[in-house]
């Protein structure tokens, strides 16, 4: 132990001159023959590396490019690719999508992408700034897809595209759009909030306090009696033209839209009041017993939904085809908790390392406790499961409210469902039998 625990003083090579003027021959003959490098070398502390540093040899600077890193970050490097500074990137699919990154050179795959036009985006990143010549390499693997391609080298050209096309048949969808248009323009001119942080409570609460109704009877009575005005009702007429609501008037669509968030409303109250309920019945004297304070969580985490998730959730407005149940990947450690967040430096691994994030069915497989996943050259270990409720997940959801639901099943209909309470009878039959 002795012996692995000595150090020794060693005096480090100097480059007889700068740069090299005499080529790199004299740099290679300099690395074989100095004694020093010769001692170092043989000690184990003078490598390849240390080599290619003395002869100022041309060198790759690789970063990741992807939809997982900070946006500014990904602005940043995007800039110092361009300005030369970095001169491989690492990309994710969405270099696809129009990120002007300057004079690129050749463009690796490393699979055969899933159609044409995506291998057409993607290669045709390269020689877009006049380079006098361009590079473009695909990797087919051992895949039915990869091996067709490797057959047919030209399959990118040869097939024929697809033009898109939009499908206006269906009714319920046109009528979502229909519900956001006149959601907008009344939120427009009946709130000064910030619509993004609307909950729910306040939306579908009546407000006693200044004897009001609440903004959901008001939408509804907005709706109905006509008060939009025109341009709305043209604009509703542009939205369903060339669909299967044509030349039903805006009047009735709008009336469609108020009995919609009629049943919304009726639906998300039901909740509310049997949660009400329950808390009048567990109610004690010192009011701080474990089931009354169990309730007040769920109506406080029923009040704070945020109201536009609810509305695209319940069906009231469009969910564009957007992944609902998204689950982040949370990258923060010990060491990184409470440091300085305003620092910009690309150092600082809080603002530099992004949060990955899957779908919940494929977040299931990936980031299982014990699955490996790589970032931006780190490699994370999942090391559990947190219990968060807000986006972009937090390293304390755990504290958070959580929406802790029944789940019922009616062994006379073979209804089932799930509620915030225990329901007393089956909401689908009306069976009231416990054991059933």
């Amino acid at each position: 132990m002795d012996e692995l625990a000595k150090c020794e003083r060693v005096e480090m090579p100097r480059i007889p001159a700068p740069f090299w003027p005499e080529g790199e021959e004299k740099a290679r003959e300099w690395l074989e023959t100095d004694e020093k490098v010769r001692k170092l070398r043989s000690m184990g502390a003078w490598s390849d590396l240390n080599d290619r540093i003395a002869g100022f040899s041309p060198y790759f600077r690789s970063v990741e490019h992807s939809a997982q890193i900070k946006g500014s970050l990904l602005t940043r490097r995007e800039k110092a690719f361009k300005e030369g500074r970095i001169n491989l990137l690492s990309c994710s699919t969405t270099m696809e999508m129009g990120v002007d990154i300057g004079g690129l050179s050749a463009v690796a795959m490393n699979n055969v992408p899933p159609h044409p036009a995506n291998f057409l985006q993607r290669a045709g990143r390269a020689g877009r700034r006049g380079e006098t010549s361009a590079l473009s390499f695909t990797l087919c693997k051992s895949t039915p897809q990869g091996e067709a391609v490797f057959n047919n080298p030209l399959w990118a050209f040869t097939t024929a595209l697809s033009v898109p096309q939009v499908a206006l048949q269906s009714g319920r969808i046109i009528q979502r759009h229909v519900n956001a248009l006149s959601l907008t323009q009344f939120l427009v001119q009946n709130t000064n909030d910030e619509v993004f942080k609307l909950n729910c409570g306040w939306f579908f609460n009546t407000d006693e306090a200044e004897m009001r109704s609440s903004p959901s009877l008001r939408f509804q009575e907005w709706c109905r009696e006509g008060m939009a005005e025109s341009q709305l009702k043209q604009n509703v007429d542009w939205l369903c033209h060339g669909s299967s609501l044509a030349g039903i008037p805006a009047d009735q669509l709008l009336t469609e839209s108020a009995m919609a968030m009629e049943r919304l409303a009726g639906l998300w109250k039901e909740e509310y009041s049997a949660l009400e309920a329950n808390l009048e019945e567990v109610k004690t004297r010192q009011g701080n017993s474990r089931p009354e304070k169990a309730i007040r969580m769920q109506l406080e985490r029923l009040e704070k939904e945020y109201l536009l998730a609810e509305l695209a959730t319940r069906g009231f407005l469009p969910g564009y085809g957007f992944p609902t149940g998204v689950v982040s990947l949370l990258t923060s450690t010990m060491e990184t908790i409470g440091r300085n967040t305003t620092q910009q430096r690309e150092d600082n691994r809080v603002l530099s390392r992004g949060s990955p994030s899957r779908p919940i069915a494929q977040a299931l497989r990936d980031y299982a406790p014990g699955t490996d996943t790589t970032l931006d050259g780190r490699v994370y270990r999942s090391a559990g499961v947190t219990l968060n409720w807000h986006l972009p997940a937090a390293i304390e959801g755990g504290q958070e409210i959580q929406a802790l639901r029944w789940v019922w099943r009616c062994h006379e209909c073979g209804g089932t469902g799930t509620r915030p309470y225990r329901p007393e009878q089956c909401p689908h039959c009306g069976e009231n039998d416990p054991e059933k």
